[in-house]
């Protein structure tokens, strides 16, 4: 069983996909296979010795080394090997038994603990200073008991220690390797709905942001608690898909100015899908010092309200283990989407052709949409209406063959490729439309793409008929992805970004006043 936190613990070392990441500890088995079943492209490199760790380095110094402290060498012994294991700029992420954790500090009042025990962060921070190594972060690692009343009297021994610690029995420090540290930075996200588009757009490119040394993330739904004008960290204000108000909005983005924040609006879809856009005159976007998005033709369709656009792409967090398939039973075929009826309704004929024409050789899958799953003539489907992001995965994985229609449309025109990307994830062949998936799927080769219901129905009946093909493509483009689309490639540039827009704040503030001269007046 590993410590509360562990799991906490795989998210912050992000920046070592694909890299050399040295484990040392007793948990250290355990830690290699936690990180293989979320990051199955991380180069694990599992060390039990400060020997071995010696012996792996010299042939080709780490990237990132995480540490679980209770193995206890000379503490300051272990950190001095590390940093001499590890390429300049590298990174330790260490793991540490939490000295202000309620149940110490309960023992320590009721038993008189030993104290042999638990270092403070400041004591790793001087030992690692003495070595080269450059605190850039501590943070507790908030474990799932909650803290009894009575433990908060415990407070006196911890000089008022934050409750967030008092809860955590483990904390992650973080050292780099460096002569200086790049500027610290907070990166805060207000979403207006709990949507599938806010694990890929926020949660997850949060954590990625959240393992970088010196960066904080912080995201609320509906609410926001802005931090103080004297927090001098550069200050990245995100508004995921909010819709402001031209009597309200500019005096929402001057208070974020005047607290030395950069506002910034994120959006992933058509905006003049919501009336509210058009009717408020697009202020959401132009009141913002910069936009980020999703696609290009949505950057270029936002560039006439905002000079300062950039896409960052959707890409996939993590990499499921690719499931072989041995051909049994019915092909599952999977659809699920939201407002697509007239996207389906041209393939509809063909497909109830061949469906009553295979009978139960084929089975369907249906999420969310079921005037699609009344309109399928065949007994063999299953329905099932909105359900958790993590659920959906699972349909995705069962199935064999994806259906992913979008008509030629303005509004779709402007969608990203993610369903693509998590049907290659779950090894799952894809029929798509050229509209969007053109850009990513190459034909016949990662999966196939129709435009009209002939062709649909050729190559549906190829993919269905054919498991060989149907393995070997839904393999490529497992392949496409892993090499191209995951998170860990890219997450830098968003970061990159987010300190090249915190540099060139004032210039962006001069741009806003020329755009909106009233919201200055």
């Amino acid at each position: 069983m590993l410590e509360p936190g562990w799991e906490n613990a795989a998210i912050y070392a992000i920046p070592s996909h694909a890299e050399r990441i040295g484990l040392v500890g007793p948990f250290s088995m355990q830690a290699r296979l936690l990180y293989a079943a979320i990051h199955p492209l991380a180069d694990v490199v599992v060390v039990e010795s400060l020997e071995a760790l010696e012996r792996e380095a010299a042939q080709k110094p780490f990237q990132c080394v995480v540490v679980w402290s209770q193995w206890r060498p000379e503490r300051e012994k272990l950190l001095g090997c590390i940093a001499a294991s590890i390429c300049p700029g590298g990174v330790v992420l260490l793991l540490a038994a939490n000295p202000r954790y309620w149940r110490r500090l309960q023992s320590l009042l009721t038993q008189g603990a030993s104290e042999e025990v638990d270092v403070s962060p400041e004591r790793w921070t001087a030992w690692g200073a003495s070595q080269g190594l450059l605190c850039s972060n501590v943070r507790p690692l908030v474990g799932n008991e909650p803290v009894p009343e009575a433990a908060l009297l415990a407070r006196a021994l911890a000089e008022k220690t934050p409750l967030e610690w008092l809860a955590a029995p483990v904390y992650l420090w973080c050292g780099v390797k460096t002569r200086r540290l790049p500027p610290p930075m907070v990166v805060q996200t207000l979403l207006i709905s709990r949507i599938a588009s806010d694990t890929v757009r926020v949660y997850e490119p949060d954590r990625a942001l959240a393992a970088l040394p010196g960066v904080d993330t912080i995201s609320s739904l509906d609410e926001v608690k802005l931090l103080p004008q004297e927090d001098a960290r550069q200050k990245i204000f995100v508004w995921q898909r909010s819709r402001l108000t031209k009597k309200e909005g500019p005096a929402k983005q001057k208070a974020l100015l005047q607290r030395g924040y950069v506002p910034i609006t994120e959006i992933d879809d058509d905006p003049m899908y919501w009336p509210e856009h058009p009717q408020e005159e697009f202020i959401t976007f132009r009141s913002s010092l910069a936009v980020q998005t999703s696609t290009e033709p949505l950057a270029a369709y936002l560039r006439q309200f905002n000079p300062f656009v950039r896409f960052f792409p959707n890409q996939l967090a993590w990499l499921p283990p690719w499931k072989r398939r041995v051909p049994a039973g019915p092909v599952r075929i999977f659809f699920g989407a939201f407002n697509r009826e007239a996207d389906w309704k041209p393939i509809l004929p063909a497909l109830n052709a061949l469906l009553t024409q295979w009978g139960g050789k084929v089975h369907m899958q249906v999420l969310y949409d079921e005037a699609f799953y009344k309109a399928l003539q065949t007994p063999y489907k299953t329905f099932e209406p909105l359900c958790p992001y993590e659920r959906y995965h699972e349909v995705v994985r069962q199935a064999d063959v994806a259906l992913l229609p979008l008509n030629d449309t303005r509004f779709n025109r402007m969608k990203s490729d993610l369903k693509f990307l998590q049907c290659a994830a779950h090894g799952v062949a894809v029929l798509a439309s050229p509209t969007v998936y053109a850009e990513s799927i190459c034909e016949g080769e990662t999966g196939f793409l129709f435009a009209t219901p002939e062709e649909f129905s050729r190559k549906l009946e190829c993919l269905v008929l054919d498991a060989e093909r149907r393995r070997r493509m839904a393999e490529q483009a497992y392949g496409w992805v892993r090499e191209r689309r995951m998170l860990w490639q890219h997450y830098r540039t968003r970061y990159a970004w987010y300190m090249e827009l915190a540099g060139r704040r004032q210039e962006l503030v001069a741009a806003l006043r020329q755009r909106l001269p009233d919201m200055f007046e």
